[in-house]
């Protein structure tokens, strides 16, 4: 064991091997004073990066030395690498999401549940000190910097806003709103846009930092489809389906499916949580900024035909029955306008495929990607368009850095607390560092955690889908299903499932580990132990819902709040319970559709129901607004409030 110096505590760093013991970890620390011990140490660079991630590389000195943001103990580590050993840890109220170094040496700290990004200066004995603060929108997560350094961008998650601050002044420049749950922004070279990837929305947009305008590119229209040893690209256009209408006068008219005549599904893209830069050639052999964007590709199947699986509806007759469902993606992007030059599915499948890519570090012409569900980082060519390695790392990968001067790569992995040092040239050892640390969750928990992202296994879908491949970072995919009760949209998990029985769309599961058996079931799994089952009910009741502002409500969502619970709108004789706003029991609304096996569904929470569109169990409703003008006579009655107790109702629903 190591002493380490710090100004707030003592703490521990060891060398990890694979039998080791792990001391007892320490009382979580807190922010450090606001005046330092010792003379500031600006931090530098080791490559010219100026995107976020939950690992970054720095020299301290002559120290080669990591910045790790750590959620589970919601404080960021410094550690010497060479000696392989902590230097110190700064804990905050909120879990931090990224760190970036910014130009003049400090670090920079997204704080998802404080609504603020946090500027750190590291000192002489090792210690760090927040010098200034940053407020943002809701859930701040991904950073990145102008090339000249002045500014900072932010992706915030919940909000789906993207903001801009000069690091100067804290001026504010730039604030637009984007798609749901982005996860990765990058300036590009020229400093003229920001560009946004999603973790929960098939778009890649490009935002003009001058003039402020955006424009958005749907990754779900374009696909590199295998066929045994072809490989070919096309488009795919989305079949389109008329879900049935209730309320109109002829139902059985209105479940008319409409298809384009191209049989190929639709198909949709997930899981962007990293983006990065490199120099390709364009059609002149010009050498141009392009731009690496790893995410999955999603086949739901047609959400209008009943399939024995999530996802296989209507697959069948076009021979595609059992292609995955969800397929790795390493996709090319112009800068500019968002054109997707190029598109590879280069990972293999099952095991040997990279699950839910957190991730990216270019090294020449190769790119480097943490894999969280497979548990290990991947290296792959982007002029073959191949894998070349394949290299296991400890659970829960979520960032990755390149030190070109070391010849390494250092790979945080989250689950476990560990960071690996891998060689980039030749066949060096591999060395690992073991992160002490606090943790809010029990050993039941973090079991569930790691079983919960495991992918590439049958064990919870045939086609080695993870939990966490559809409930995206604990929450949801926005995208409907078919299954074999009808057409199912994915339902957001985090902060609703510490909830009394029953469970399911149908309310038929008296308990989470049964509700969950039976997907599993429907996945075409080989199922988990009764232990694995109450480990994941165990993870998943843990799961924090969306950071919530803490104000009083405005005028109009008190107002909001009135028409709620007035016996004109109806909307609390189902919504109840005040923990989840809902009764716990099954209702027939009439919005059944013909494929349904049955009319009555259980009521959902509206706990953080503002971010988990479309809405109703086949996601008719894209808004709020069009839920509360097309459901009215039959789910309370609100399409005859008038225009201002609309704004009103809805403005009260983003609250919760």
């Amino acid at each position: 064991m190591i002493q380490l110096r710090t100004a707030l505590f003592a703490s521990v760093f060891v060398v990890a091997c694979q039998h080791g013991l792990e001391p007892p970890a320490p009382a979580a620390a807190i922010e450090a004073p606001p005046t330092p011990r010792s003379p500031t140490v600006p931090l530098r660079r080791v490559a010219d990066v100026r995107e976020g991630g939950s690992l970054v590389l720095a020299r301290l000195g002559a120290k080669n030395v990591a910045l790790v943001a750590d959620d589970e103990s919601s404080s960021v580590h410094l550690v010497d690498l060479d000696r392989k050993e902590g230097i110190s840890a700064l804990g905050f109220r909120g879990r931090p999401a990224q760190v970036l170094l910014t130009g003049d040496g400090r670090v920079a700290v997204s704080l998802r549940d404080e609504a603020q990004v946090a500027l750190v200066e590291a000192h002489e004995d090792g210690s760090m000190a927040v010098v200034g603060r940053v407020d943002t929108a809701v859930e701040p997560i991904a950073l990145a910097l102008t090339p000249d350094d002045t500014s900072l961008v932010v992706a915030c998650g919940w909000s789906h806003t993207v903001e801009g601050f000069r690091l100067a002044t804290k001026e504010k420049f730039l604030s637009k709103d984007v798609g749901r749950e982005p996860r990765a922004v990058l300036v590009t070279g020229d400093g003229q846009r920001a560009l946004v990837a999603h973790g929960a929305a098939g778009l890649f947009e490009t935002i003009e930092l001058e003039t402020k305008t955006a424009r958005a590119v749907d990754l779900g229209f374009a696909s590199t489809l295998r066929f045994g040893g072809w490989m070919m690209m096309m488009p795919q256009p989305r079949r389109k389906h008329r879900l049935p209408d209730p309320f109109g006068d002829d139902p059985s008219a209105a479940s008319v499916e409409e298809k384009e005549p191209d049989p190929m599904p639709a198909r949709f893209a997930r899981q962007g949580f990293a983006l990065a830069r490199f120099t390709g050639r364009n059609a002149k052999g010009e050498r141009e900024e392009r731009i690496l964007l790893p995410h999955t590709e999603v086949i739901t199947g047609d959400p209008t035909e009943l399939s024995s699986g999530y996802g296989g509806g209507g697959l069948a007759f076009a021979g595609l029955a059992d292609l995955p469902s969800q397929a790795f993606q390493l996709s090319v992007l112009e800068p500019k306008g968002g054109k997707r030059t190029r598109s590879m599915q280069p990972a293999g499948t099952g095991k040997d495929a990279c699950h839910l890519p957190r991730a990216v570090a270019i090294e020449g012409d190769d790119a480097w990607i943490a894999c969280l569900g497979s548990d290990r980082v991947m290296r792959f060519s982007l002029r073959a368009g191949t894998t070349s390695a394949r290299l296991d790392v400890p659970s829960g990968p979520t960032g990755l850095s390149l030190d070109p001067e070391q010849r390494r790569l250092v790979v945080y992995s989250a689950f476990d607390g560990v960071l690996t040092m891998i060689p980039t040239q030749g066949d060096g050892p591999q060395e690992q560092i073991r992160l002490v640390r606090s943790s809010g969750l029990t050993d039941l928990q973090r079991e569930g955690r790691k079983l919960f992202h495991a992918a590439g296994e049958p064990r919870v879908a045939k086609d080695g889908r993870a939990c966490a491949s559809c409930h995206v970072d604990g929450r949801d995919d926005g995208l409907v299903w078919s299954t074999p009760n009808g057409p199912r949209q994915t339902i957001l998990l985090a902060g609703r499932e510490a909830r009394s029985a029953p469970f399911g769309w149908l309310g038929k599961h008296g308990s989470l580990p049964l509700h969950m058996t039976t997907t599993m079931k429907n996945l075409k799994g080989t199922g988990v132990t009764e232990h694995e089952l109450d480990a994941l009910a165990a993870y998943v009741t843990s799961l924090k819902g969306a950071p919530r502002e803490l104000r009083d409500l405005t005028d109009e969502e008190s107002r909001g709040r009135d028409v709620f619970t007035s016996s004109d709108a109806m909307c609390s004789s189902c919504h109840t319970d005040k923990s989840g706003f809902a009764d716990h029991d099954v209702h027939d609304v009439h919005s059944a559709t013909p494929t349904d096996v049955s009319g009555k569904f259980l009521v959902p929470s509206l706990v953080g129901v503002a971010g988990s569109a479309p809405y109703f169990h086949d996601g008719r409703y894209a808004t709020l607004e069009a839920l509360l003008e097309g459901s009215d006579g039959t789910m309370g009655s609100t399409k005859e409030l008038s225009t201002a107790d609309k704004q009103a109702l809805v403005a009260y629903l983003r609250t919760l």
